[in-house]
């Protein structure tokens, strides 16, 4: 389980989950960058967009706009999309 917690109520957080038996670790904090920025034993392991590429928006933008309004003859397309959504 991972937990999003405010600096300010992460000791209370830490020892309620303890006192229950639950391993708990502080993992990282939330900044305002515009990334995650992921480290273990303090070398960067990965650094991941917090917001969509353009390539990903204009095909959000598409499946939004094929779902208001379905075509009344449907493409294998917009089948697969339709069975292979996440």
């Amino acid at each position: 389980m991972l937990l999003q917690v405010p600096p300010a109520h992460a000791d209370e957080v830490i020892a309620a989950a303890g006192s229950k038996g639950a391993r708990v670790e502080v993992i990282g904090e939330v900044t305002a960058d515009d990334k995650a920025i992921f480290e273990y034993n303090g070398e960067t392991v990965a650094v991941i967009p917090n917001k969509p590429s353009a390539e990903i928006m204009s095909e959000l933008e598409a499946f939004k706009a094929e779902r208001q309004h379905p075509p009344a003859v449907m493409s294998a397309h917009y089948l697969y999309r339709q069975v292979n959504m996440p």
